[in-house]
């Protein structure tokens, strides 16, 4: 007795061969945009972190002129 074997189109096993090859090429791109993104982080933590207008000093002012009521406005 012959038996009879159902094959799936082609087209499916070509699609879903094709998208489980670059799942893990898509996912070793996304690790090592992380990587790069948290050593940058680190990076400028290590270098004095971000530096905010309340945090200057009198004399590093050259340009700006502060008043009570704005944000920073450049002259």
């Amino acid at each position: 007795m012959d038996h009879l074997v159902l094959q799936r189109g082609s087209f499916s096993s070509d699609l879903l061969g094709s998208a489980a090859e670059l799942v893990p090429l898509v996912g070793s791109f996304v690790l090592a945009l992380v990587v790069v993104a948290f050593g940058a982080f680190v990076y400028r933590s290590l270098n004095g972190g971000i530096e905010w207008p309340e945090d200057t000093e009198e004399g590093d002012e050259d340009g700006v002129q502060r008043r009570h009521d704005d944000e920073w406005k450049y002259y």
